[in-house]
């Protein structure tokens, strides 16, 4: 038995292309969730004002940024007592429920239906 496999690079690059414009895509839709599931911290809003790190795009990684100098310490200290008048579920480690807990999968899946539209988008499927 004998197996040939023929590559189209122009293919292959859509195909790359395409799973990092749904990565770069997913990475906003954390975002948004996030944003929605008002776990942020709030006071004056300046914590809520993330982006996305975009360096490494040729590499499909994507990065969440809170760059004010107080966000890690808050992050890490779930014990504070975070006002919840503007966010009503404020928490410290506010990505946990998209790391290990109920939304641990919200990645995956939107991943999943991005990188599908993607390949649709592109004529690949």
């Amino acid at each position: 038995m004998s197996v040939k496999i023929k590559l189209y690079p122009a293919k292959v690059a859509a195909v790359v292309e395409a799973a990092i414009v749904a990565a770069e895509q997913t990475a906003f839709a954390i975002k948004s969730d996030v944003e929605e599931a008002q776990v942020l911290p709030f006071e004056t809003g300046d914590l809520s004002n993330s982006d996305v790190d975009r360096s490494k795009r040729s590499s499909g990684q994507f990065i969440l940024v809170h760059s004010t100098p107080y966000a890690r310490r808050l992050y890490w200290h779930p014990e504070y007592n975070f006002r919840t008048d503007k966010n009503p579920n404020a928490r410290g480690e506010w990505y946990e429920p998209w790391l290990t807990g109920d939304r641990k999968n919200f990645a995956n899946n939107a991943f999943r239906v991005l990188f599908r539209r993607q390949m649709k988008r592109k004529g690949l499927i």
